[in-house]
């Protein structure tokens, strides 16, 4: 942010403003067993994207900072995170702790009827240009 600022205020070589959109985590939001250290940074990027909105606003550089939380999605890290849950005696298995991840996500699980199959998330997202300081959930609604 610190470079992005310094590009796009009006000043800086690219002098018209802009947009910053930091990745968080839908980690940063609700409480999921076994990853507090992840969690807790996650929540830092969210708490730093705020004050670097207020930051921006207040010394006139004209750049919006955002943050998305994606959500979970089985990726090696993913199930990494359900081998952590197993380990740590809060799943039985890999598969179940996937699975428990999958029925706390409404998106997800929405789709399960026959024939629907199960849908993922595919986060796609816009800044309009008023929106600063906002954290914007893309996880099919698992924060909800």
């Amino acid at each position: 942010m610190k470079h992005a600022f310094r590009a796009m205020k009006p000043d800086g070589p690219g002098g018209k403003g802009g947009a910053v959109v930091n990745i968080s985590s839908v980690a940063a939001t609700i409480a999921f067993p076994g990853i507090a250290g992840y969690s807790a940074t996650k929540s830092a990027v969210d708490r730093l994207t705020r004050v670097g909105a207020m930051e921006s606003g207040k010394l006139g550089y004209g750049v919006r900072v955002n943050c998305i939380y994606p959500g979970l999605v089985a990726t090696d890290m993913g199930v990494k995170l359900a081998g952590d849950l197993v380990a740590a005696g809060l799943s039985p298995s890999v598969e179940a702790g996937i699975g428990r991840r999958d029925r706390a996500d409404p998106a997800r699980s929405a789709g399960r009827g026959p024939g629907h199959g199960g849908r993922r998330g595919v986060p796609r997202f816009g800044c309009g240009r008023f929106i600063t300081g906002a954290g914007l959930p893309v996880d099919g609604g698992m924060g909800m």
